[in-house]
């Protein structure tokens, strides 16, 4: 996965996300933003019809590399997609909150081992 790097969050933020299955997990690549506003992402794999899995937090690190995670404790032969969500501080009004820009990514559905 090559690096493309989207120096802004904003609403219409999408990054490329890959899914690799493995032995009941699959493991998450995604291109980090070098926003300094985003604080860490929170990545899930939804499986088809179903609930997202535990939700894993991952640091930012502002740098535009791809970042790793692997999610384990997936239902071998199912289908599942990488979503990625961005937790960052957002100013409004001239006070900073804590918030969530939820898909600013997305996987295809991958076929767990």
């Amino acid at each position: 996965m090559s690096a493309v790097c989207s120096p802004m969050l904003g609403p219409a933020t999408a990054i490329p996300v890959t899914a690799t299955a493995g032995t009941g997990s699959m493991t998450a690549h995604w291109t980090d933003l070098s926003d300094p506003s985003v604080l860490t992402y929170r990545i899930a794999a939804i499986p088809n019809y179903g609930a997202p899995t535990t939700w894993l937090t991952v640091a930012a690190t502002h740098t535009c590399k791809t970042l790793t995670t692997t999610i384990t404790g997936l239902s071998k032969g199912m289908n599942y997609e990488i979503w990625v969500d961005a937790v960052h501080t957002d100013t409004t009004y001239g006070t900073s909150n804590i918030t969530r820009e939820t898909m600013i990514g997305r996987s295809l559905a991958v076929t767990v081992l």
